[in-house]
């Protein structure tokens, strides 16, 4: 046993969590006794380390993540919140755990990436007015030179330009690259 609490303890506090929450649990089942998955990834949970993983066999695919230090329950997901988190929050923020475990590595890779997507924005938005004609048109009287996907590429690039820096830039100054604030 690491910690203070074992795969029994946690087991225990699996079904009186499952029985005040009104969760389904009638077998719960200790997965494993692990320092950090993808979804115990949050520096929060620092002090409840290592955590065991339970899963309750109920419709949902709930598994708890028990502190080995309390036997409190300190993260619970479901079967469809994991589906949609891999899809959100993971691929949103490159919140993979095996490049998220090294925070260091995972911050400069953040900051790397909303640099690079800035510099894109930038020189495409330079590009996109330099070949936008409001004054003197293109041939068939068009203010832009491109045709079919590029000229929907061309105007939706000028329209989403401001939400997308602005969506860009706060990525980057939430990572607070310069330690400014």
């Amino acid at each position: 046993m690491i910690g203070g609490i074992d795969a029994e303890g946690a087991i225990q506090a699996s079904r009186v969590y499952a029985q005040v929450t009104g969760l389904p649990s009638t077998r719960p089942v200790h997965k494993a006794l692990l320092f950090m998955d993808q979804w115990s990834v949050s520096s929060g949970l620092h002090p409840h380390r290592p955590l065991h993983a339970v899963a309750l066999n109920d419709p949902a695919g709930t598994e708890l993540y028990v502190s080995s230090v309390t036997g409190e329950v300190v993260r619970d997901t479901s079967a469809l919140e994991r589906g949609w988190n891999w899809l959100g929050a993971n691929l949103h923020w490159i919140y993979p755990m095996q490049l998220r475990r090294h925070s260091s590595i995972w911050h400069w890779v953040v900051v790397v990436l909303s640099l690079a997507g800035l510099v894109s924005i930038v020189t495409g938005a330079v590009i996109g007015f330099v070949r936008l004609r409001l004054w003197k048109r293109y041939r068939a009287n068009d203010r832009t030179p491109y045709r079919g996907t590029m000229k929907l590429h061309h105007i939706l690039g000028l329209i989403f330009l401001v939400p997308l820096t602005t969506y860009m830039f706060s990525g980057l100054l939430s990572m607070n690259p310069w330690g400014g604030v």
